[in-house]
């Protein structure tokens, strides 16, 4: 069986969906994506953006516009925060759009020195108010 990384999975996932493009904001949080990126940018366009709101309002936008699904994404910590107007936006006029907020480099550092807890925020209770679905994944790493 051949292995995929999960940002690989997950622009499969996004594939299967219909998505043809994503706006984003890149970050070192988040490395692997941009490696998916480069991989699926054939038949996924990245809209690089240059503030995480921005991204945010675009893909509110692209669902008023165009009835399509918005995806955008961004860093936990101050760039989920940076989403927020977005997030907003699209909530109060009803459009259908999907953050992704990666968090894994994060997290690593979150788990390995208590110094850097301050750039995490309680994400879930962030967005609570904001969307309708809001899941946390864990994972475990072996070696």
């Amino acid at each position: 069986m051949t292995k995929i990384s999960g940002s690989d999975a997950m622009f499969q996932v996004l594939y299967d969906w219909g998505i043809d493009h994503i706006y984003g904001f890149p970050g070192g949080s988040f490395d692997s994506t941009m490696n998916a990126i480069h991989n699926w940018r054939d038949k996924i366009k990245f809209i690089e953006v240059r503030h995480e709101e921005a991204g945010a309002l675009a893909a509110s936008a692209e669902y008023k516009i165009s009835g399509k699904v918005g995806v955008c994404f961004g860093s936990a910590g101050p760039g989920a925060v940076h989403l927020m107007n977005g997030l907003y936006d699209a909530k109060y006029d009803k459009t259908q759009w999907l953050l992704l907020l990666l968090t894994f480099q994060q997290a690593v550092k979150i788990l390995t020195s208590s110094k850097l807890l301050m750039k995490s925020h309680g994400l879930i209770l962030l967005l609570f108010g904001i969307t309708k679905q809001k899941q946390l994944n864990q994972f475990s790493f072996d070696g």
